[in-house]
């Protein structure tokens, strides 16, 4: 059948209509997704009996309900939770996720540690003892198996708990540790504390928790990533708190998650007021400070220099300290150090700084010199600050032949790095490695250099290998010293390998040179 002019005209108009209409359709439902995928549960429990008694986590709960509620999330508000509350709202947290769903699960109330493991507290669990605490209480391993089993898009777990000793003052019934202990978080989990392990947080002088009012105020703010409201908050507080109470975050963000859009035509960036306070951590043994270039300039209070309000160390110093801590076997709490030329200090205090956006520019024009190309990777002996092998050594184990041959991480390139707008590197690499004469090649996707508010994390997730039998590879990297003049990072690595047949693993320290375009 031929078309005449006017009935080819007909036709196309109404197939550019259908286009439009089916177009439209499936825009609508795909922000409909995006909307429904955040959910929140949040739990403030105040209520408790006698001197355990509360002021403001029903406030605190209350308003991040509120916030939340306003930036999109399905919120599942939960007042004085008593013991008898606890299974229903586990059972609908377990309900309620799904995989692409975006999950804040909020707390504020009492918190313990028993036997190094965290339990939040309903309003009449016993305080008498601690004998059958755990029984009462909401065991948040178990909230943390739920999500791991879920498997949501993202989680974020605050916790504003360990406002003080519920026990009292009766060392009889006393914790033998108090605030919270470390956790380690399922995949695309972070768990956000209001203090580090073991402290104690604020109840606040107002209507919020210090911690939860630093929060509120960042969550107002449009624009902004998950990371970069974290800092902002740990920065906020750690200078109310004149160092008191240090925020602190466990698990690595996958994603460059925005929770307030806002007016996506004006974002907003504030500055905010950056002080920091005296690291006394390492022994100074030079009286005179070393030069720091700008990135590594922590803003301060304390006059023009802002080497008088934290102490710097020579780059051989940063190494000395190192490995001290290496020797005694220290994996938490140790420093991790910023170098420029000859002169470092501690990455804690370079961190707060990055809450100014001034110097997170800076830190983001050094990453963007990182280019597409081969990782220098050594093996480094911390005693002669010397490199000692250019690869990373392993042993492989078979236990049915019985030998155990040396295997190697010799070259790791870098593809398509890039710079997140958070401060950090995102990137996609191949890893080359090998016994003897054999090579086996792993591409990696989502590979990550990410500068935290207590460390910078390198993480090479996904391990897809060619040439080897079926089988689970685990490397982590710990980055001790970030060099922002040379981009070098030296890193404390370890490797676990398993299959059927054979099993492998190693550590040591090594020293990474990112290739750069200039």
């Amino acid at each position: 059948m031929t078309l005449n002019t006017a009935q080819y005209k007909l036709l196309r108009g109404v197939s550019l209509f259908l286009f439009v209409f089916v177009a439209f359709l499936m825009a609508s439902f795909t922000q409909a997704q995006l909307e429904e995928d955040r959910v929140a549960f949040v739990i403030g429990n105040a209520n408790y009996s006698g001197s355990a008694k509360l002021d403001n986590p029903t406030n605190d709960a209350n308003a991040i309900s509120d916030e939340l509620k306003k930036l999109g999330f399905e919120t599942h508000l939960f007042q004085n939770m008593k013991v008898e509350d606890v299974p229903a709202l586990q059972k609908k947290l377990q309900e309620r996720l799904k995989k692409n769903t975006r999950l804040v699960f909020y707390y504020a109330g009492h918190g313990v540690q028993i036997e190094s493991k965290n339990y939040l507290l309903p309003i009449n669990a016993s305080f008498k003892n601690i004998e059958g605490l755990a029984s009462q209480s909401l065991y948040l391993g178990e909230v943390l198996q739920t999500i791991e089993k879920a498997s949501p898009r993202l989680s974020i777990v605050v916790l504003d708990a360990c406002r003080d000793n519920p026990f009292g003052s009766d060392k009889s019934n006393a914790l033998s540790k108090m605030g919270l202990a470390r956790v380690d978080p399922p995949s695309s989990t972070v768990i956000f504390y209001a203090t580090r392990p073991g402290g104690t947080a604020s109840d606040g002088n107002g209507k919020n928790g210090l911690f939860t009012q630093s929060l509120l105020t960042e969550l107002k703010k449009p624009q902004v990533t998950l990371e970069v409201i974290f800092r902002r908050v740990s920065t906020a507080v750690y200078s109310a708190s004149k160092g008191d109470q240090e925020p602190w975050i466990e698990g690595v963000i996958r994603e460059e998650f925005v929770v307030n859009h806002g007016d996506q035509r004006t974002p907003s960036i504030e500055k905010p007021v950056i002080q920091v306070a005296t690291d006394t951590s390492a022994p100074i043994r030079q009286q005179t400070p070393q030069p720091v270039p700008q990135l590594l300039a922590v803003a301060s209070d304390v006059g023009s220099n802002p080497l008088n309000a934290t102490r710097s160390f020579t780059y051989a110093q940063a190494l000395e300290n190192i490995q001290k801590d290496e020797k005694l076997g220290k994996t938490e709490d140790r420093n991790t150090y910023a170098c420029a030329r000859d002169g470092c200090i501690t990455y804690k205090n370079l961190s707060r700084s990055l809450a100014e956006a001034s110097v997170l520019d800076d830190l983001k024009k050094k990453l963007a010199q990182v280019s597409e190309g081969d990782v220098t990777i050594c093996q480094f002996d911390l005693s002669s600050h010397q490199c000692v092998h250019h690869a990373l050594e392993f042993t492989v184990y078979n236990p049915f032949m019985l030998f155990m041959p040396k295997s190697e991480i010799r070259g790791v390139k870098l593809i398509t790095p890039e710079v997140s707008n958070s401060g950090g590197l995102i990137f996609k690499s191949d890893v080359m490695g090998g016994t003897g004469k054999s090579s086996v090649s792993c591409t990696i996707q989502d590979s990550k250099l990410e500068f935290q508010n207590e460390r910078i994390d390198l993480t090479f997730p996904r391990f897809g290998c060619m040439g080897v039998m079926p089988s689970t590879v685990k490397v982590a990297f710990d980055v001790l010293l970030w060099n922002q003049e040379t981009l070098e990072l030296l890193v404390s690595w370890r490797i676990n390998m398993i299959s059927w047949m054979a099993y492998g693993s190693g550590n040591g320290i090594a020293k990474l040179k990112l290739p750069t375009k200039i």
